[in-house]
């Protein structure tokens, strides 16, 4: 599974630098090896640059109204585009897709706050990637570079991300083209779904339908398309139970209530996953302790663009510049830290910088990654500093 993920974060850094690289043809060359005294390049970066990149924004139909009011705005990719989901469908991510998520809250004194999620199916292609990190940036443009950007790979995704849906997140195979209201019984494939809490959050993923993927740690939902089955493992948590039940809920109303309960190991539920078989009693959480938080400074201030190691932990924010961008790795996800006079080049390669940190480094590339820019700090970020 990890070399899986490997392949997929290397592919979306090299799409990533392409598309930028493409959309920023400004540049004599490489971003960040330009000659900073060509006056195009030059000018990158200044106010009349940021407000030529978000006059871009605003010409992308699919930001309209984006970001203006408190709640949760979803797009998917499709063919080099954004196109709008419905709020129904909110919380359904298919695997085969690559989505944006906006989350737009208001701070205490009024004022709007965001945080945008581009969300990567586990077989979703170079392409959608590549979009997906190329049209968040644009999106952050449009909201003023104001927005926290945040990167969610299948089956990975931050504590944060999974907090914003509920009952819970369903991660389904295929593309969203899978998906249905009205179910033909004579058409509709079966599918399982397991529920299992992930820290404080739940998350809903499709599994093999076959019985070897049934645990007793937690919740399953057999969805038959008129029929669906709760399966609760001995040992599973009064949470799980609670929010699969919210999850049957969910897929009965989207079905206008037509699906009926079944009878979880009998003999019609052992048949749907190809006969009764013994239900494992491991839980496959992974026990694996997370390394110690480690700094990492991007700067292009020789003119090429470095990356180098500052300090592993502990850790000083006094080791943070303002004309550069840091890479915090804190064992469980990746922060990457905009210093507020950092440049272009540094801007625009730091999420590269930090999908290839992790192959690099033999991390495991599924890892959350956060950009957000100096002053936006969170307190999962400035809790690994003294």
């Amino acid at each position: 599974m990890s070399s899986f993920f490997n392949k997929l974060s290397a592919k979306l850094s090299e799409a990533s630098k392409t598309i930028q690289q493409k959309i920023h043809h400004r540049a004599a060359g490489p971003v960040g090896q330009a000659d900073l005294e060509d006056s195009n390049v030059a000018n990158i970066g200044s106010a009349e640059d940021r407000a030529a990149r978000k006059a871009a924004a605003e010409t992308e139909p699919a930001w309209e109204g984006a970001g203006a009011a408190p709640g949760i705005e979803i797009w998917r990719i499709e063919k080099f585009e954004v196109k709008k989901i419905d709020a129904a469908d909110h919380g359904k991510f298919y695997g085969g897709d690559s989505y944006i998520i906006l989350l737009t809250t208001e701070n205490e004194d009024g004022t709007l706050k965001w945080d945008i999620h581009f969300w990567l199916g586990a077989e979703t292609s170079v392409d959608e990637m590549g979009t997906a990190a190329y049209k968040t940036v644009e999106l952050d443009n449009l909201l003023d570079d104001a927005a926290v950007q945040h990167r969610e790979v299948q089956d990975h995704e931050s504590s944060s991300f999974l907090a914003a849906f509920n009952p819970a997140i369903q991660v389904l195979a295929g593309g969203i083209d899978s998906g249905f209201r009205h179910v033909e019984p004579e058409s509709y494939t079966p599918r399982l779904l397991h529920v299992k809490k992930v820290g404080k959050n739940t998350r809903v993923s499709q599994v093999a339908l076959e019985a070897a993927s049934l645990n007793q740690h937690d919740v399953f939902v057999l969805d038959a398309g008129l029929t669906l089955y709760q399966f609760e493992g001995e040992m599973a948590s009064a949470f799980e139970k609670h929010k699969a039940a919210e999850v049957v809920a969910a897929i009965r109303s989207d079905r206008d209530g037509q699906p009926e309960m079944g009878e979880p190991l009998s003999p019609e539920f052992w048949e749907l996953l190809g006969g009764e078989a013994e239900i494992s009693t491991e839980d496959h959480a992974p026990s694996d302790p997370a390394p110690e938080p480690s700094l990492w400074k991007l700067t292009d201030d020789s003119g090429e663009l470095t990356f180098d190691k500052v300090a592993d932990a502990p850790l000083s924010t006094d080791m943070l510049e303002s004309d550069d961008v840091f890479i915090l790795d804190t064992g469980i996800e990746v922060f990457i830290w905009i210093g507020e006079g950092a440049s272009y080049g540094e801007r625009y390669n730091a999420m590269p910088h930090a999908m290839e940190y992790l192959t690099n480094q033999n991390r495991p590339s599924y890892l959350p990654i956060t950009r957000l820019v100096q002053g936006g700090e969170t307190q999962a970020f400035n809790k690994c500093f003294e």
